[in-house]
């Protein structure tokens, strides 16, 4: 945990616009997990065979028993892949790979790795020798488990997780620290990316354990990047710290077009003269391309620190019009500091290619919906994202606004189906359009065996009503997850009431259980009166 402020989190269900979140353990201990990631993973005691002169026969490491779970995809998953690596030079070698089954939007699978002898790949048996009779020498291995889930939508989502065993030649078991921990999650952001902090060997300023967080946020006119130097109890210097190190900076660049050539960089350098009184500048690339000088922020464009968080606000439109980009991130303080890097290759950022403009190493992001409110379940379970459509529809016959409710509920539904070990899911949303504290209509979703009323599909119903399907002035969509309610806002008055309910039955039991309520008090039933949350156009 960082020294400093935490980046605050609201709850919020995992599955909402987000990219997702795939979880790999390390360490003999079980590790506090991470919304959304339950780490697990027994390595095989280190084999340290020497001869009696204090010469590397072998070193053999292995996985025993290890664990994927992934949750909050875009689409269900389709294949999971588990890559064993140990890090040498600050380069990856994969020591072996394997390919796991894998569906739905959330779920877990175990996998297991014979030993593999580090003297035969990537090291030979001098680097891990001692020169002396009765020496102990103790070499430390860096080891990486890569977890990469691809869904059907064609995306591939992936976490990491680095451990590090230490291998004492003379008879000395080999240890493998439980350290580990799972970098993946999904809170209340839309997108989380992590890099770990590189200590180069001897600096004096060394941070072990640091990682940089990058929390990515859409709103629907703004794009909110948090960046968290998320480090370890223990050190009096931080690199959130100003006056840290030489030349301290954070740089944050956006490719919006995807053309292969950054767009423009934000950075926080309080050291350089470039910057504004608070530490922050902008430069754009020119068309040659090249990088224009560091200036001011542009119009739109937003930047603070607080503690061990630096928020970038981008507008939406500088993200181009696709629903793709690149990003990237990485932070320095003079080279006896560590430094870390945020991108889609290891170590890098920033190429020589084109300038040094490149954004060959940076990460391929979605843009994601951004909500005008949004509303959790206490136990996350149940989310109701609302958009409201106030546009002109100057070039349309029809000038009515809309309102859009995006109803997820990541364990309530499969696709079509109900999640493994239920037999049936219903979730409904709830209106009070006059405001008055009761309920006037409800629109439902189920799926399953034996869904009272609905069967699968969406219908509605007025308060005192039956169940209908001829919609009037709302229309429905389902999703993989939940279902999208898009009212007329003829129909809402200037403030009115929403919440929501769901629950599902268990296969074998039959047991009735409560999935999330989304209410004002935070409990109870929306239907109770007065209990709905109040909202306005």
């Amino acid at each position: 945990m960082s020294k400093q402020n935490k980046f605050s989190r609201r709850k919020v269900v995992s599955a909402i616009g987000a990219i997702g979140a795939v979880g790999v353990g390390a360490g003999f201990a079980n590790t506090a997990a991470a919304h959304g990631v339950e780490p697990t993973f027994t390595a095989h005691d280190p084999d340290v065979l020497v001869n009696d002169d204090g010469s590397v026969r072998k070193v053999n490491v292995g996985v025993s028993h290890g664990a994927i779970s992934w949750k909050g995809l875009d689409s269900p998953a389709k294949e999971a892949m588990v890559f064993f690596c140990a890090v040498k030079d600050g380069k990856q070698v994969t020591l072996d790979s394997k390919v796991l089954s894998a569906t739905g939007l959330r779920g877990t699978n175990s996998f297991s790795f014979d030993p593999v002898d580090l003297t035969e790949k990537p090291f030979d048996d001098a680097h891990f020798e001692s020169d002396e009779d009765g020496k102990l020498t103790e070499t430390d291995v860096k080891l990486k488990l890569r977890a990469r889930v691809d869904t059907q939508a064609g995306n591939k989502v992936t976490g990491d997780t680095y451990d590090t065993m230490t291998v004492g030649v003379q008879n000395i078991e080999g240890q493998t620290k439980a350290t580990g921990k799972a970098n993946a999650s999904v809170g209340s952001y839309h997108q989380k990316y992590a890099g770990m902090y590189q200590n180069k060997e001897g600096i004096s300023q060394p941070i072990e354990g640091g990682m940089l967080n990058l929390y990515v946020t859409y709103g629907k006119q703004t794009v909110t990047y948090v960046a968290e130097y998320d480090e370890p109890e223990g050190y009096e210097y931080s690199m959130a710290d100003a006056d840290f190190g030489t030349n301290n900076n954070l740089t944050l660049g956006i490719d919006g077009d995807d053309d292969g050539c950054a767009d423009f960089q934000l950075t926080w350098f309080p050291g350089s003269a470039d910057t504004n009184e608070d530490g922050f500048a902008y430069k754009a690339t020119t068309d040659e391309p090249k990088w224009d000088a560091w200036g001011a922020l542009p119009d739109g464009f937003s930047a603070s620190k607080e503690g061990n968080l630096v928020t970038f606000e981008v507008p939406r439109k500088a993200l181009g019009e696709d629903d793709s980009y690149k990003v990237g991130a990485q932070a320095s303080a003079g080279g006896e500091a560590p430094s870390v890097v945020v991108s889609g290759e290891e170590g890098k950022l920033w190429s020589s290619e084109k300038n040094w403009t490149s954004s060959q190493y940076f990460i391929e992001s979605k843009v994601r919906a951004g909500y005008s409110n949004l509303y959790v379940s206490d136990n996350d379970e149940i989310c109701v994202g609302v958009v409201h459509d106030d546009s002109d529809d100057d070039d349309h016959d029809d000038d009515t606004n809309t309102t859009t409710f995006d109803v997820v509920a990541p364990n309530g539904f499969d696709g079509d189906h109900a999640p493994d070990g239920y037999s049936n899911t219903h979730v409904e949303l709830f209106f009070d359009f006059d405001n008055d504290g009761d309920w006037d209509t409800q629109v439902r979703r189920g799926v399953g065996n034996g869904v009272v009323d609905t069967g699968a599909g969406v219908f509605y119903q007025n308060n005192g009503g039956s169940w209908m399907s001829n919609f009037d002035g709302i229309s429905v969509e389902e999703t993989d997850d939940g279902f999208v309610v898009t009212v007329d806002d003829d129909l809402l008055g200037d403030s009115y009431g929403v919440g929501a309910y769901g629950t599902r039955v268990t296969a074998v039991s039959k047991k009735s259980e409560m999935l999330g309520t989304v209410t004002k008090s935070g409990s109870g039933r929306p239907w109770n009166s007065g209990n709905l949350i109040e909202t306005s156009q």
